[in-house]
């Protein structure tokens, strides 16, 4: 079979996964979209997206922030090793890649999905945005080393890198075992936490103040670090819970005062 026809072959279900709609799923879909994805597993996933987004000249089709974006939420899932959706706020994401507004990244975003290299999904206005990335079967060819370069491998190291980069088995992430592309040192747990961090929700902050026997207004707690993007300084929070008992803490000692910002983030982390 020739090879353009064996990598149409293999692209197949990316093609109808892209005429789904991103835009109209629903968290299911969405998240069985990205298992489907998973099934697919290939050599070195995150590497051949890059190559993919540079043969294809995406900075030019999609702009240099776009591609840039693409990129994090690649790399991202690769340290995760692809045993996840990458969490992440538009403020993180600001923070992170020097974006300048809400609304800039809310475009920067939209042409990356448009484009079929990132796929995105927010349950409601108050939760994390949910991110994964995908290389359009349009560009599963420009993924292999020798249409990134321009060089032309006989059959036998065509052969070798099919098995090696582009198997038939599609659009794969990382190693068959599911490991990273490039080996990383197995981070500590406390970074992992950090890394891993989940918002509560006011349910939550509620009830956990209760088991505690603290009194505070929780949707007022979850309104104030939702819009730093649950921010402390520099840094993403690690412990809500301690958040809670340092603001309980900060209220009856500000008996009659306004909980500030800055109060709030100089008490953070005392426990």
């Amino acid at each position: 079979m020739p090879r353009n026809s064996r990598l149409q072959r293999s692209g197949m279900w990316v093609a109808s996964m892209e005429a789904s709609g991103v835009n109209e799923l629903t968290h299911a879909e969405f998240l069985a979209l990205k298992a489907k994805r998973d099934r697919h597993l290939g050599s070195m996933y995150c590497l051949r997206l890059l190559r993919a987004l540079f043969a294809s000249h995406a900075t030019s089709a999609i702009g240099a922030d776009a591609v840039m974006l693409v990129q994090w939420i690649a790399l991202r899932e690769d340290e995760l090793r692809y045993s996840d959706v990458v969490r992440a706020w538009n403020e993180q994401l600001n923070h992170i890649l020097g974006f300048r507004s809400p609304k800039q990244i809310q475009e920067v975003r939209k042409r990356a999905i448009a484009a079929g290299w990132l796929f995105y999904h927010r349950i409601n206005d108050r939760s994390v945005g949910e991110y994964w990335v995908s290389i359009p079967s349009r560009f599963l060819d420009f993924g292999c080393p020798s249409a990134a370069s321009g060089s032309v491998p006989n059959a036998e190291q065509e052969a070798e890198q099919k098995t090696i980069l582009c198997s038939e088995s599609g659009i794969g992430n990382g190693t068959g075992s599911g490991t990273p592309s490039t080996p990383s040192p197995i981070p500590s747990s406390s970074k992992k936490t950090a890394e891993r961090f989940i918002p509560p929700s006011v349910q939550g902050v509620q009830e956990y103040a209760e088991t505690k026997g603290l009194k505070i207004e929780a949707e007022r707690f979850v309104d104030f670090y939702e819009a730093k993007g649950w921010m402390v300084g520099q840094n993403q929070m690690k412990n809500w819970q301690a958040a809670v008992r340092n603001w309980a803490r900060s209220q009856r000692d500000q008996t009659g005062k306004t909980l500030t910002p800055q109060t709030t983030n100089a008490i953070e982390y005392v426990n």
